[in-house]
This record gives structure tokens, sequence and C-alpha cells, in this order.
């Protein structure tokens, strides 16, 4: 893998953190929805088929369980991404992961960390060939 796409692939998790936040959000508003007891009013006759409540909760119960399909898989992924950081060591390890997992800014590493920004730049050239040659 080039450093490039060493790059891309640790990125994902900064992806996959917004998704997961996305579909826990829309989890819980289908759970507000299904305690919902009245239907919203419009002005368009009503033709077709009726509502039944039994009809929503399955559909809410498809639903939820595509939610939580897809919460999987970005937990997944994100493990995987974890477990290649994890290989390797020291402050390089530690630096990559306060970047993409917890989204930190260089200048929060290096203050963290207690090193300059310079240095900090170092470990993520570093870490990242590491992981271009693990992956």
């Amino acid at each position: 893998m080039t450093r490039k796409e060493t790059r891309e692939y640790l990125y994902r998790v900064r992806v996959l953190i917004k998704a997961e936040s996305r579909i826990i959000d829309q989890m819980a508003r289908l759970e507000t929805r299904q305690f919902k007891t009245t239907r919203e009013l419009s002005d368009m006759p009503r033709g077709g088929t009726p509502f039944t409540t039994d009809d929503y909760v399955i559909g809410m119960q498809e639903l939820t369980a595509e939610l939580y399909e897809d919460l999987a898989k970005e937990r997944a992924a994100y493990k995987e991404i974890l477990l290649a950081l994890n290989r390797l060591d020291g402050l390089v390890r530690e630096s990559l992961i306060m970047y993409y997992l917890m989204m930190m800014t260089w200048e929060e590493i290096a203050v963290k960390l207690d090193k300059s920004y310079r240095q900090i730049q170092n470990y993520h050239r570093q870490g990242i060939e590491k992981l271009s040659q693990i992956l």
C-alpha cells in the first residue's frame, strides 16, 4: 500500500465516526416515532389501504434492524483500523490514534505529548511509512 493509500485508509475512521453518530441519531428518531400515538394531518384525501399500527411497527422494526446492521459494519471497519494502528509502537502509535481516532489537531497532540509540532509531524510520517509496509 502506498503512503497516500494508507492515509486515505486511516481517514476512513473519521467518516466511520460520523456515520456511526448519524446512525445512532436515526435510531433515536425511530424510537421516538414508535411511541407517537397520533398521525400527522394533511389535506390529501385518504384512499387506498387503511393505515394500521401493526404495519407501522413492522416497518419500524425493519428500519431499526437495517440501522443496527449498518452500525455493526461501521464498528467492524473501525476495529480493523484500530488493530492496524496497534501494530505500531510508542509515540508513533499514540500520535496517529490521537489524530485519526480522537480527531485532535497536530497542535493539541504536540501539547498533550509534550513534543514539538515538527516532532509530531515526523511521528506521523514514520507511522504512515510503517503502516504502508504492514498493510
